[in-house]
């Protein structure tokens, strides 16, 4: 699960950092597919609203519960993981226009096809309790929800890094395969390409798998026992800094 930050000011500090990186990320990967440098402008200052936009919603508003589970991971790879796996794939490949289009057309599919299938994975391991049950507390891998307070907290323990790993190893391999019996490249070019995509498999399959699928079993949960919606058990804490806050006051 994404833990809230201690202090409101660390939310604030990726509110105005993570749109540089986004338009930069995304500038880069607009300015060597497009000739028209407008084009390249347009897309950075997009992406750069873009991740203003969420993580301005993660500052002010977001509880830290199903909802910011099940769009994190999304947002996050929109934001810095795709572009940054894919900007520079025409200076390494040295495709034409249409060939680079049907690579970024295959890697984003490629990418969001393992943060869909990693969640499903990490999803059979967070079980829902029967509508009966009687238990006070769930415990999934990194994560304790008590059902009494509905409220979630993080449990620290030993995470294994074998599913990343192993899916940053087969996802390259198959994506080399492809490149290879597409292109004729170079080979120290083929790795580099696919080296950049293993980083991003490899979050898929560990961290942010595991956040989609726990978002995707705790909505079932608020759907098998309504109520109140399930949130960090930090929030109260987080809530009284958002109150202190003049940028939150704003907003809110």
């Amino acid at each position: 699960m994404l833990n809230p930050p201690s202090r409101v000011g660390q939310l604030y500090a990726a509110l105005w950092s993570s749109p540089l990186l986004s338009a930069l990320l995304w500038g880069c990967w607009a300015a060597l597919r497009f000739d028209e440098r407008g084009w390249a402008w347009g897309i950075a200052g997009a992406a750069a609203l873009l991740s203003a936009a969420w993580f301005g919603y993660v500052a002010v508003w977001s509880r830290f519960g199903s909802a910011h589970n099940l769009w994190a991971p999304w947002a996050l790879s929109a934001i810095m993981l795709w572009p940054a796996s894919q900007a520079l794939a025409p200076a390494f490949l040295d495709v034409t226009g249409a060939q680079i289009a049907g690579i970024d057309l295959f890697t984003l599919a490629l990418h969001a096809g393992s943060l869909i299938t990693a969640a499903l994975w990490h999803a059979r391991f967070a079980p829902l309790p029967a509508a009966d049950a009687q238990a006070k507390h769930l415990d999934w891998p990194g994560t304790r929800i008590n059902l009494r307070q509905r409220t979630l907290s993080a449990q620290h323990g030993e995470s294994s890094g074998l599913p990343g790993a192993l899916a940053a190893g087969v996802g390259s391999v198959l994506l080399y395969g492809w490149l290879k019996t597409r292109f004729d490249l170079p080979e120290r070019i083929a790795i580099a390409v696919i080296a950049m995509n293993a980083v991003s498999f490899f979050v898929y399959f560990g961290a942010l798998g595991q956040i989609l699928g726990q978002g995707l079993r705790l909505h079932q949960l608020e759907s098998r026992f309504p109520g109140r919606l399930f949130s960090h058990e930090a929030l109260p804490q987080l809530e009284a800094a958002r109150r202190d806050s003049w940028p939150a006051r704003l907003f809110r």
